[in-house]
């Protein structure tokens, strides 16, 4: 079963212990939330700190083998990229993979691959 819930909620849910009942007879047992990074996201970092390595990335250290720790989850952002809510906020959006945040910025820009070339090399 997956649940789509707010950051918030799940980072609350994902450092505490629930006591939970059970379908079998009421049972009540202990549940463990966790917040699990997909294989494409982690993926996308261990390609991004690769690069930083070779040295054509600044501003990160490169250490790939992290993200084989658990509880490890990479955020991918991109300076300039903004969401501005029905409010009149104005947001910079944080994704847990590459594909969403290249979707938003090229929706955003009419499609222009030119420049998410740029800021993803």
């Amino acid at each position: 079963k997956i649940l789509v819930i707010p950051l918030a909620i799940s980072l609350q849910l994902a450092l505490r212990n629930t006591q939970r009942k059970a379908v079998n007879n009421g049972i009540l047992f202990s549940t463990y939330n966790d917040i699990v990074a997909s294989e494409e996201g982690i993926k996308d970092a261990r390609i991004y700190e690769e690069q930083q390595k070779r040295g054509a990335l600044t501003g990160i250290t490169a250490n790939t083998d992290k993200w084989s720790q658990k509880g490890r989850v990479p955020i991918f952002s991109i300076e300039g990229l903004t969401i501005t809510k029905p409010d009149g906020t104005v947001k910079s959006p944080r994704y847990f993979n590459r594909r969403d945040l290249i979707s938003e910025w090229l929706r955003q820009r009419g499609g222009d691959e030119g420049a998410v070339e740029k800021l993803i090399q």
